[in-house]
């Protein structure tokens, strides 16, 4: 069977270069001028008819113009249908491109340039040239190549009718057509010379000969084609020649399609633009076009192109740029703009239409509308005489529950302003908002991309969800958002950026919805810093109201069902391209303030800043009349003089700013309720409540709480009503309240003697009698009798009380954790604070370094210490070097690392380890156990406040088996220092954690011997305290250390050694360590592997005996 055959129409290119001739030639256009262009009278207007491209040859002659675009548009006037030369050149534009260049050549033979103009360096070189060799036939001007002797460039404009395709619509049948494309720019190159036509002149001879480059590489000439060098076999070497070659502008950007585009589940497409000659410089990052050009295919070059075989790249040779939204100062007025804008400005009421077109699909807002519109405006930026700025965009926060529009409301102003980028602050990084370093595919060097605050430059940055941003990415808008500029300081890069956009942020309340119980600054949790930084703070409550529920259900299900907001009397909606026109216009004003209104605003700045101070100490008052609220006035001032397209403030605009402030603030409070500063009780008692949970750093009870409450003078309604609100606002997370028995749960574990130690704490008396307490603030306080796991949790929730950033995460933290550590803290500080991680302990180590990175005190559990070792990685290689690999700017000191370890007397192999040794040869750490409550409370408060990073390692069997009074509050225990336990003469005997219980009791036996034994706690394994050890060694001469982990390599061998170095002398005795087996951990044989108080005595007497 036959293959089909296609019959393909033969082009007689002669005939088309004719009818092209003709059509430039003889084409002539309608032009309107305005006889008197400060009238814009319609009657005033005159047409006439020109030829537009003669005329345009002209201007190229004259050096006046460097491009020579073709309208589409004009040849499908001017040519028969029937040939279809708008169809040939859309299939085949490279060629016609070509074609259009060599009539342009010819008929610029004819034309002479009408004015004088400067002759550059090709002009110069024919010259000499032709002087040279005028009597030489072979060097006439005509061996020049003709693009070298262009001054101008071929574009094709495509049709009107021509209909803007997305990047995945483009396909192979387009390739070498005029294509357009629908996209958003996201990267834009600097413009880099091109080169057209390199010129060589021989060394021997003096031959010039050029070298028109075919693609992207090419190999450079090396001899001579002279028929001189030829002749005489010379061989002349051809030396490259800059100033006879040819380069053209080039500039290398990339598109990306517009998120409508993108089908359900792909992610967008990309595209590279090569823009050269006139076309280059006219996009910019952010900007929304639609692109022309030819479809290119491009092999790879390089070691690009052996990876990619037979695969090439493509990209878009662009030929028109046509931007969908341009800058105020490049938008046209035409005669209808004029116009309507003077209809506008006749109407009346005319600051309220424009406001209620501001997204009019959302009901309400009437007065957040009118803050957009001023910022939209904006004031005017001044340039004192010493350089400084003073900046005229308005910034703008709103703040309030979720699902009022907030975010529509910034969706429609990114959308109306000709620059508006609207990002996200969850999804912005520092990085992300100013600019990042990247490295040039082209050039390979490192160049910066902007940010989202860069690419909103003379526009404005809508950034939703504020208060989710990182408060080192927040960082970055505090220069924006008064001087307006970005410095940076990366990768060998140094220099400000400018950044003169106006800010428009977001916020939700800290808590989910907003407690009017609470002033904003607690709401939103912002730093007051960042919040002065906005001339006006709106916040929008969604509060229940009959009347105005009714009308806004009505408004939505209108949208719904008609796809447009309803029509109201007097409600005539200005389009948002009518919008731009407008604020475009009215941005050409720079009003000014009179005496009289400088000294309105004086007068009432002085009010704003007595009214503050009269209510200082209000616990109303959270903001502050300041210089910026000055500004702020004089800026909303200005925007609506701009409005009113007035050249000067007056009252009335300063008066509108004022009652925008006013309005602004008084939001800020519930009108529903009393203003006055008189106490509110149920502000009052939950101020009883959480003191109570101060003093008690555990779950309280609910009887003391009432009783409490009833000797204040408030009564068991008020505390009922309270609950139910702070519930009902999600602060506390259950009704239930822990009833607490006055004494902790009785010893467990296989642990003989802890309850009846010496070294456990059983009254007041003996536990304040530590010397360490001393210095704190606790030594002439309270105690309470707590347990191991109650005193970790009680110094956990003091860190969750006392630091704003701490936060504590784990397996089932929770929910209380395995052995109850976290009971409680969830329900007291919320589960963004105390909250359960993935079963990962890698991914629980590298979350808790990088949000120690970030500031925030970071408190990690390891369920068990036997599963440390997936996080060993994080730690050694990460934790420990941070500071060292920073070179002391960064450190992760923030993070605390808790891990329950050692014997329990049923663990087996898999949950009895004690992994202290493995750490404890990596610098950067600290290692820390306690043996008893008082110990783990202020040992773990100092660690977790210590700048370094640091395991926390807790005895698990003493979780329950050690019980003693505690004191109540705030206290640390010094970390690297050991504590010396019971003094002696004949031996020194180290231990830590749960091993301390089985020493003492081989010295007791010891002593029914007649042996005197010094007992040392080590306490910090890292750094450990050698100086006490060593002390006390030189005393007795002798030393036993005893663990729980194998003999082996141990940590005890790390203090044999150290003692060796530093005693030896004094040593009467080998050092002896008793220690765990060198096996794993056995389940059965448990009692047999453990350093008991029998193998430690038995250590003991062999020390002395020897």
């Amino acid at each position: 069977m036959a293959l089909a055959t296609i019959n393909i129409p033969r082009i007689n290119y002669a005939q088309e270069k004719e009818r092209l001739k003709e059509f430039i030639q003889k084409f002539e256009a309608r032009e309107q001028t305005v006889e008197d262009e400060e009238s814009m009278d319609l009657d005033s207007q005159t047409t006439r008819r020109s030829l537009k491209y003669m005329q345009m040859l002209q201007s190229i002659a004259n050096r006046e113009r460097d491009d020579f675009t073709v309208e589409l548009d004009d040849l499908d006037v001017f040519e028969d249908r029937e040939v279809g030369l708008v169809k040939n050149i859309l299939e085949n534009t490279s060629h016609y491109t070509d074609i259009i260049a060599e009539i342009v050549d010819l008929l610029l033979k004819d034309i002479v340039p009408s004015t004088l103009y400067q002759e550059d360096n090709v002009d110069v070189m024919i010259e000499q040239r032709r002087q040279r060799d005028s009597n030489r036939p072979e060097t006439d001007q005509s061996v020049f190549p003709a693009v070298l002797l262009r001054r101008y460039n071929v574009y094709f404009k495509p049709l009107t009718r021509t209909k803007a395709v997305s990047l995945r619509q483009v396909s192979a049948a387009e390739v070498g057509g005029l294509v357009s494309v629908k996209a958003i720019v996201t990267r834009v190159s600097d413009v880099k010379p091109l080169m057209l036509v390199a010129a060589y002149l021989c060394d021997v001879c003096g031959y010039e000969s050029f070298q028109i480059p075919n693609a992207t590489q090419f190999l450079p000439q090396m001899q001579c084609p002279s028929e001189v060098c030829k002749r005489e076999n010379s061989k002349g070497k051809l030396y490259h020649q800059n100033r006879g070659s040819k380069f053209a502008p080039f500039q290398e950007v990339k598109i990306q399609e517009l998120t409508d585009q993108v089908p359900v589940g792909h992610i967008p497409r990309s595209m590279t633009l090569h823009l050269s000659g006139t076309q280059t410089r006219k996009l910019k990052p952010g900007d929304v076009c639609i692109v022309s050009g030819v479809f290119t295919p491009r092999p790879y070059q390089g070691f690009s192109g052996l990876r990619a075989g037979l695969l090439v790249d493509t990209f878009l040779d662009v030929h028109d740029v046509t931007l969908l939204k341009r800058q105020y100062e490049d938008m046209k007025m035409t005669m209808d703009v004029h116009d309507r804008i003077e209809d506008l400005m006749h109407s009346g009421n005319l600051y309220e239409r424009l406001a209620r077109s501001i997204a009019p699909e959302i009901y309400g807002h009437e007065d957040v509308k009118k803050a957009l519109l001023l910022q939209l405006v904006g004031a005017v930026t001044k340039q004192v005489g010493d350089g400084m700025k003073i900046r005229g965009d308005i910034n703008i926060c709103l703040m309030g529950d979720p699902g009022v529009a907030k975010s529509q409301l910034l969706k429609f102003i990114s959308k109306v302003a000709p620059r508006g980028v609207y990002t996200t602050g969850k999804g912005s990084s520092g990085v992300g908002l100013t600019a990042a370093v990247m490295r040039d595919p082209v050039t390979e060097e490192m160049v910066l991309e902007g940010g989202a605050l860069v690419l909103a430059d003379e526009g404005i940055c809508c950034i939703d969800e504020f208060d989710k941003m990182d408060d080192s990415d927040r960082t970055a808008i505090h220069e924006v958002m008064e001087q307006q500029t970005i410095s940076i300081s990366k990768a060998g890069i140094t220099t400000t950026l400018n950044a003169r956009t106006s800010i428009l942020a977001a916020a939700n309340p800290q808590y989910g919805r907003y407690n009017p119980r609470l002033n904003p600054l607690q709401n939103i949790n912002l730093p007051s810093a960042l919040l002065s930084r906005f001339d006006i703070l709106f916040l929008i409550l969604d509060q229940p109201d009959d009347d105005l529920d009714r009308r806004l259900a009505e408004h939505v299900t209108y949208v719904h069902t008609h796809n447009k907001h309803p029509s109201r009397e007097n409600d005539d909606v200005i389009e948002p391209e009518m919008i731009r026109h407008y604020i475009a216009h009215a941005r050409t004003k720079r009003p000014v303030l009179s005496p009289a209104v400088v000294d309105h605003i004086t007068s009432e700045y002085v009010r704003l800043r007595k009214h503050q101070q009269a209510n200082q100490g209000s616990r109303h008052e959270f903001t502050y009349a300041s210089a910026r609220s000055l500004l702020g006035i004089i800026r909303m001032s200005q925007a609506l003089a701009r409005l009113r397209f007035s050249d000067e403030v007056d009252g009335a605009d300063v008066d509108e700013a004022l009652r925008l402030l006013d309005v602004s603030k008084s939001s800020l409070y519930d009108s529903s309720r009393d203003r006055a500063d008189r106490p509110d009780p149920v502000n009052e008692i939950w101020r009883i409540i959480k003191n109570m949970r101060d003093e008690e750093a555990t779950s309280i009870r609910l009887a003391p709480v009432r009783d409490r409450i009833i000797r204040a003078g408030y009564t068991e309604t008020q505390l009922d009503q309270t609950l139910r609100q702070y519930q009902d606002l999600q602060i506390i997370q259950s009704m239930v309240w822990y009833a607490s028995t006055e004494s902790p749960p009785p010893a467990e574990g296989d642990l003989p003697g802890v309850a009846h130690s010496k070294f456990i704490k059983n009254t007041q008396q003996q536990a304040l009698a530590n010397s360490e307490l001393a210095k704190t603030g606790v030594a002439n306080g309270e105690t309470k009798k707590m347990n191991y796991y109650q005193a970790v949790n009680d110094a956990m929730g003091i860190v969750l009380a006392t630091d704003e950033t701490a936060v504590v995460f784990g397996e089932d933290v929770s929910f209380g954790g395995v052995f109850r550590c976290t009971s409680g803290l969830a329900e007291m500080f919320g589960r963004d604070r105390v909250f359960n991680t993935p079963l990962t302990e890698q991914g629980i180590a590298g979350f808790g370094i990088g949000m120690a990175a970030m500031g925030h005190t970071a408190i990690a559990e390891i369920q068990f210490a036997d599963y440390i070792f997936p996080a060993f990685d994080q730690l050694v290689n990460e934790a420990a070097k941070y500071r060292y690999r920073s070179g002391g700017i960064f450190d992760v000191g923030g993070l605390t690392v808790r891990a329950p370890c050692s014997a329990v007397g049923h663990g087996g192999h898999y949950h009895s380890q004690s992994p202290e040794a493995y750490f404890a040869h990596t610098p950067g750490l600290k290692i820390v156990t306690a043996r008893s409550p008082i110990q783990a409370k202020g040992l773990l408060l100092a660690s977790i406040r210590d700048r370094n990073p640091v395991i926390f390692l807790e005895p698990k069997i003493l979780y329950r088996a050690a019980v003693e009074q505690v004191p109540i509050g705030d206290y640390e225990l010094p970390l690297g220092k050991a504590e010396v336990l019971k003094p002696g003469k004949d031996v020194t005997v180290i231990g830590w954690g749960s091993q301390i219980y089985a020493l003492e009791n081989a010295i007791n036996m010891a002593e029914s011997k007649g042996i005197s034994c010094e007992l040392i706690d080590l306490r910090t394994i890292l750094p450990w305290d050698v100086e006490t050890v060593a002390k006390s060694v030189n005393k007795t001469g002798r030393l036993v250390i005893a663990h729980e982990a194998p003999k082996t390599q141990g940590f005890a061998a790390e203090i044999a050694s150290s003692i060796m170095e530093r005693c030896f002398l004094r040593l009467e005795a080998p050092i002896q360590r008793i220690c765990g087996w060198d096996t794993p951990f056995p389940l059965v044989f448990e009692k047999f592997y453990m350093p008991d108080a029998i193998r430690c005595f038995d250590g003991i007497k062999k020390a002395v005996d020897y």
